[in-house]
């Protein structure tokens, strides 16, 4: 066995808990980046030095992703825009090299509260005590003002999404931090067919749907953990994890969710998971004295890359290519002045529209595989 470690706590758990009962040094596996903002291997390495791991780790250059997003799109079979992809492919491919199964942390941040989005609702209470005024004028005007930032969440980015979210109704604006495009961007996205088309679909529905299923006395914050279990954690990140280990032949497991664990983990009260602003409260509190201080006290990253400033800088070609005014026109579906909008802002540094390049990239890429033929 093996353990993905990206330094957060969540795989630090399980590589704590793994060399406990390993009866030889448990090996340990992390990915990293040039850019620092996205680059965990000093906690990583600190985590495997104070559990004394067998550690292997890979630096991930803008030149060699250029040979792994075509390896990891390839895999997905379907359009698939979260970007850690990459990173998931490339760690799978490193430990595939020395174990055949791999351990990992996914399941931590749904069973203990672990997402910056929990803290964002609770600021949002408080801000929607503003009037509307403040809200989507000086708020709003201030922060249109910051430098735009490529690093990942950087401040702009993390300001504008908390306002977006602010004039949305509670279950929505969960989506609107977590998504690329709004509604509106939507109809701006697609072209008059299209949007014809789709007439005036919601694609919030399922979120109601879901909301059914909960019994109506859940706090609100407990009703949006459930949701990140049937949205994020299942249609998202084991998904993710499972076809990029598969793509490297290599088998994956999950402690976090093992039902036991799973089932107690969701029976404890809201409070101890989110205690004010500190995520994971619990859970800290149990491994105290197990991890390092220093994992426990960091702030969390994720499993990202530095995509805003690869799309300007080593993927460009690649942006150009596949939206280019042939291909989008070609295929029908996507306003192309919209896409040359937001493709010219993010080359000129006026904004950083990662979040809204990524995901059209990985359909045009799929298209050209699927559709295309």
């Amino acid at each position: 066995l093996g353990v993905f470690l990206s330094g957060g706590i969540d795989s630090s758990v399980i590589a704590a808990f793994g060399s406990m009962v390993s009866n030889k040094k448990l090996k340990t596996f992390s990915i990293g980046f040039d850019d620092k903002s996205v680059n965990e291997l000093e906690f990583a390495n600190r985590t495997a030095k104070y559990f004394d791991t067998d550690h292997k780790e890979l630096i991930i250059t803008p030149k060699s992703v250029i040979d792994l997003i075509p390896k990891a799109l390839e895999s997905l079979d379907e359009p698939f825009a979260d970007a850690s992809v990459i990173p998931t492919y490339a760690v799978s491919r490193l430990t595939k090299e020395y174990v055949k199964v791999a351990l990992s942390g996914d399941g931590g941040d749904e069973m203990f509260g672990g997402y910056v989005t929990y803290k964002a609702h609770r600021l949002a209470k408080y801000c929607a005590y503003l009037p509307s005024i403040i809200r989507n004028g000086a708020m709003k005007g201030l922060v249109n003002r910051l430098p735009t930032g490529y690093k990942h969440l950087s401040l702009d980015f993390k300001a504008k999404k908390f306002l977006e979210g602010l004039n949305y109704p509670f279950y929505q604006r969960h989506f609107v931090w977590w998504g690329a495009y709004r509604p509106e961007a939507q109809k701006e996205l697609f072209n008059a067919s299209s949007n014809n088309i789709l007439g005036n679909f919601n694609p919030y529905g399922i979120i109601s749907d879901y909301l059914k299923l909960i019994p109506s006395e859940r706090k609100k914050l407990e009703k949006i953990m459930y949701l990140d279990l049937k949205f994020n954690l299942q249609d998202d990140y084991l998904v993710k994890v499972d076809r990029m280990s598969m793509a490297n032949s290599l088998e994956v497991r999950v402690p976090f969710l093992n039902h036991t664990l799973a089932e107690f983990a969701l029976s404890i009260p809201v409070g101890l998971k989110l205690k004010g602003l500190q995520t994971k409260y619990i859970l800290k509190k149990t491994m105290k004295g197990i991890l390092p201080e220093e994992i426990l006290k960091k702030r969390k990253s994720g499993f990202n890359v530095p995509l805003g400033q690869w799309l300007r800088s080593d993927l460009r070609n690649l942006v150009e290519e596949f939206l280019s005014p042939e291909r989008v026109k070609r295929g029908g579906i996507f306003n192309y002045d919209y896409v040359k909008g937001i493709t010219r802002d993010h080359f000129s540094g006026k904004s950083n529209n990662r979040q809204l390049i990524w995901p059209l990239l990985v359909f045009e890429f799929w298209a050209q595989q699927y559709m295309d033929r």
